[in-house]
């Protein structure tokens, strides 16, 4: 595994994964932050990668 540096993780990453950890809801959090659903998605998916590791899991969806 490549060591990860701060160039791989910015601070809109982490905004982007704490957004969404707090609403728990890709489109409120997206709404929250400003930025389509897609782009929030794409957030999350390149820090995933600087990580090493899934950090959702995208096997469920809650319905409520």
């Amino acid at each position: 595994m490549t060591p990860v540096t701060c160039v791989d993780i910015g601070t809109q990453h982490l905004r982007c994964f704490l957004a969404l950890a707090e609403e728990q809801h890709v489109t409120w959090a997206a709404d929250r932050l400003g930025m389509s659903r897609p782009t929030l998605s794409r957030q999350i998916r390149r820090l995933e990668e600087a990580l090493g590791r899934s950090l959702l899991d995208r096997s469920t969806r809650h319905h409520g």
